[in-house]
């Protein structure tokens, strides 16, 4: 009998000893604080979003921490006129960069529509004690466009400008959301060793220009336009622009500038002897 109060006692005594780990434990895992969302992209709000062109590619992006463990990041896409769920971004969809129980940073390649529309980001997270965090993003998908034009020749990826003067006039002109445009600029390469980055200085509403003097002699250049919008560069123009030496600008040199008077004087003794000789050889026979 003894024995077994005395064993009694022993389990009884262990399982006070364990408790407190034990109920510590279950503690934590129900703790209510939901999870951080620490940066999420788009950002912005409904009276100052983000903004890009018609079908720019870009990635929403999204970082969460939690003390415990973080169960479920999505994000859900709306159209705010009628408020209509569009696209859900849920966990297979996303590219992890960082993936451990208490951080998250999850991608996602989205290109917008192409035309002009408000988007409306809701970004989630949610933990396993059941907590759901949640952030609003907004997405302006502006008309924004323009033309480049060297010497006041339109330049697109079909055209070909040949300059043959080393000073160059770059122009971009916008054509809708000028507004919106924080900057204009030229990326100008030859070959793999010379670069150089010029930025459009605006000269009316709609209008952005500078004058450039080419540096690095005869041969092709490279030449990219970009527009910047809300941080992010649009590429809206590429380019290959040969420089060389202008055919109608070479002197033309008549054909008695090739020789000197007195060579002309030696042709012509030369053509006098070939005659006296040749007519001499024909009386001899």
């Amino acid at each position: 009998m003894s024995k077994r109060l005395g064993l009694m006692f022993m389990i009884l005594g262990l399982i006070l000893f364990i408790a407190p780990k034990f109920m510590a434990t279950i503690t934590y895992v129900q703790d209510r604080e939901p999870p951080t969302i620490e940066q999420y992209i788009p950002y912005g709000s409904q009276s100052d979003p983000m903004i890009v062109v018609k079908s720019a590619s870009f990635n929403i992006i999204m970082q969460v921490i939690d003390d415990v463990k973080i169960t479920n990041v999505w994000c859900e896409i709306y159209n705010p006129d009628n408020d209509n769920l569009l696209q859900n971004i849920t966990d297979n969809d996303w590219t992890y960069e960082i993936d451990t129980d208490t951080k998250k940073r999850v991608t996602y390649l989205y290109t917008a529509p192409n035309s002009e529309c408000y988007r409306k980001f809701i970004f989630k997270a949610k933990d396993i004690g059941g907590n759901i965090e949640t952030k609003i993003g907004w997405l302006y998908v502006g008309n924004i466009n323009g033309k480049f034009y060297i010497n006041n020749a339109e330049a697109t990826s079909e055209t070909h400008i040949t300059v043959y003067n080393p000073n160059i006039k770059f122009k971009f002109i916008a054509t809708s959301g000028e507004d919106l445009i924080d900057k204009v600029w030229i990326e100008i390469t030859k070959g793999d060793s010379y670069r150089d980055e010029l930025i459009l200085t605006k000269s009316s509403t709609d209008t952005w220009e500078i004058d450039y003097t080419l540096q690095w002699g005869v041969g092709d250049y490279n030449v990219v336009g970009y527009i910047t919008v809300s941080n992010k560069d649009y590429r809206l123009m590429t380019i290959t622009m040969p420089y060389g030496v202008e055919i109608e600008n070479i002197e033309t040199i008549g054909i008695f500038e090739i020789f000197k008077p007195i060579q002309w004087i030696g042709i012509a003794t030369m053509i006098m002897g070939i005659i006296i000789y040749v007519k001499g050889g024909k009386q001899h026979e």
